[in-house]
């Protein structure tokens, strides 16, 4: 970016294909962040602690509360966006902009949840088998340096 450049960004509009940006791309992009949370950062703030709030609550309901937290995490993170739309376009931002996602694609951000979940509870269980599998094998052999050594490969 030039040093006059306008903030915020406007984004080239996306045509499917990939693209390139400098290296230093990415100190602009935080500086304009960081412009965006100085602007209203009682909004930001509240928005953040709502969230953690909101997440913290729903996930300590056993396995459910885990589950619905990564389904949900894609609506709230719609709302996030939402609040820099707001932002970028010179309105003003409200904490209520964090549920945006519940009322607008609501569909297509709970399939993401549902990817974003079946990919996490898939790793999840692969370290599960990859760690179990090393003590049995430590357990099988009867050797705890075999354990170890099971549990490190």
């Amino acid at each position: 970016m030039t040093e006059n450049s306008t903030f915020p960004m406007t984004p080239a509009p996306f045509d499917g294909t990939s693209r390139e940006v400098d290296v230093g791309a990415c100190f602009e992009w935080l500086r304009q962040g960081w412009a965006m949370f100085m602007a209203n950062p009682g909004i930001w703030i509240g928005s953040s602690v709502l969230l953690l709030v909101m997440l913290l609550a729903i996930s300590i309901v056993p396995l459910f509360g885990q589950i619905a937290a990564n389904l949900l995490l894609p609506m709230f993170g719609a709302g996030l966006l939402q609040l820099c739309r707001h932002e970028s376009d010179g309105k003003e931002p409200k904490i209520a902009d964090l549920f945006a996602g519940f009322h607008h694609n609501t569909g297509p951000l709970v399939m993401v949840g549902v990817l974003y979940a079946a990919g996490i509870f898939g790793i999840a269980f692969l370290a599960f088998l990859l760690v179990t599998g090393g003590i049995l094998g430590g357990v099988v052999t009867g050797r705890v340096a075999g354990m170890g050594v099971a549990l490190g490969g």
